[in-house]
């Protein structure tokens, strides 16, 4: 099985930040990559964090930690969710339970329309 490599794509959805991940989360290389990402988010002091699961095909624990490890540097000052997790990202959140921490939608579009909802007087 050939190895997909991961990436992102990042732009901004309301006051949020959102990083779609594509490909795979895990040893050796991937949760680096991920932790690089979510700081670059920090240093710019942006709090607000979508992160789009819906192309992420595998993810192991090491992706989990950096998830934990962004919620822990950004409690307080804003906000993690999960946007359209793929089937085998959700089984690692649930098993995990950061399901339990941080929000989960089904779809972006779901996101924005709370979003939009919470913002009306």
């Amino acid at each position: 099985m050939q190895e997909k490599i991961l990436s992102f794509r990042e732009r901004t959805s309301h006051h949020f930040a959102v990083i779609d991940i594509l490909g795979e989360v895990k040893k050796p290389h991937g949760f680096h990559q991920l932790d690089q990402e979510f700081g670059k988010f920090l240093t710019s002091e942006k709090y607000h964090i979508a992160l789009n699961f819906s192309q992420c095909i595998y993810m192991d624990t090491d992706g989990i930690g950096s998830l934990v490890r962004l919620r822990q540097q950004i409690q307080g000052k804003g906000q993690i969710v999960i946007l359209e997790p793929s089937a085998q990202a959700r089984h690692i959140i649930m098993l995990s339970g950061l399901d339990k921490i941080l929000d989960i939608y089904e779809s972006e579009k779901t996101f924005v329309q709370e979003l939009n909802h919470l913002s009306k007087p």
